[in-house]
């Protein structure tokens, strides 16, 4: 029992670290400023990913005083929910879009709590 308490632990630990290492540096929009960043054509590319009911959205923030792929360009995440518009929208504003495959949880993230509830 002690041995599977301590290989559990350390397999949380690794899954935390992998999280944390794998997460690019970049700021949260709501969807009211993504909205209005993209009307104000300081997006530059996005990368979008469905769950069924709204979009989870990466991408890259210019400003209109410096040219695409400045390093002042900053990357955002942001949720929005499912708009039919928005494709539109983002095309006329010339931003690069790609699409990701739907976003699901991994394995950690999923038994994480699980895993949690069983340690106590």
């Amino acid at each position: 029992m002690r041995v599977i308490a301590i290989a559990l632990i350390v397999i949380s630990a690794a899954a935390l670290f992998y999280r944390l290492l794998s997460t690019t540096e970049s700021h949260s929009l709501d969807q009211s400023s993504f909205y209005d960043a993209v009307a104000e054509g300081r997006v530059i590319e996005v990368t979008i990913a469905t769950d069924g009911s709204g979009w989870d959205i990466r991408g890259t923030l210019g400003s209109e005083q410096t040219p695409p792929g400045d390093p002042a360009d900053e990357n955002f995440t942001t949720y929005v929910l499912a708009d039919p518009d928005l494709s539109r929208m983002l095309l006329e504003r010339g931003v690069s879009v790609k699409a990701d495959e739907p976003r699901r949880g991994s394995i950690f993230s999923m038994l994480g709590p699980w895993i949690f509830l069983l340690l106590i």
